[in-house]
């Protein structure tokens, strides 16, 4: 997975290869690795869901229940809409759902 693109034999630094080879050998070597950054678990609810849930206790339950994963899911749907009706389109298709306990698209599955 690692890669270093040359377009031309002529652009390519032999020391730097050698030295960047080196590196990462020894890095091996020591177990050192790269993680990649864990999401936060924290879900940033757009305000219009926010005051969907406060307005009904039933509906802020059956959110809270929902997996993180889930809960992610309604919130990232509603707040990539762009023009406020279709915010609003899209918190009316979801609000029945998460009653229900059903995901997003979970009648794909």
């Amino acid at each position: 997975m690692r890669h270093w693109k040359f377009n031309t034999v002529e652009e390519i630094d032999m020391t730097g290869v050698q030295n960047y080879m080196s590196e990462a050998i020894e890095n091996q070597r020591k177990g050192l690795t790269i993680a990649p950054e864990k999401s936060s678990k924290e879900v940033q609810i757009p305000s219009l869901l926010m005051t969907a849930l406060e307005e009904n206790n039933t509906l802020k339950a059956a959110f809270e229940v929902l997996t993180l994963f889930k809960q992610k899911e309604f919130c990232e749907y509603i707040a990539e809409a762009k023009q406020e009706k279709t915010k609003m389109r899209r918190l009316e298709k979801i609000l029945p759902m998460i009653q229900k306990g059903m995901g997003l698209n979970d009648a794909y599955r």
